[in-house]
């Protein structure tokens, strides 16, 4: 794992720690099937997915056929454009 991706899986679990008070159910580094997916909420079926580069966000594909619903980003998203991310982690959260 480089330090980029650590530094946005980082932020990204602060961020959605502190959402936790609003009611945000997610885990960090769960094992779902053959995938270890980054961040998952087991009861909303939603996975979040950092990368350092497009190719490598294929963990949790196989998620999808099972109601899953998988956001990507990679970890220059998380870290420079974070409000776009969260934005879009509120809008599947609903």
């Amino acid at each position: 794992m480089t330090h980029v991706r650590r530094d946005a899986l980082q932020t990204l679990w602060a961020w959605l720690r502190r959402r936790r008070v609003d009611g945000y159910g997610f885990q960090m580094r769960e094992r779902r099937g053959e995938d270890t997916v980054d961040f998952v909420w087991p009861e909303r079926l939603l996975v979040v997915e950092v990368a350092d580069r497009a190719a490598e966000q294929t963990t949790g594909r196989r998620l999808e056929p099972f109601g899953f619903k998988v956001l990507r980003f990679q970890s220059s998203q998380v870290l420079w454009m974070e409000e776009h991310v969260f934005a879009a982690i509120e809008e599947a959260v609903g």
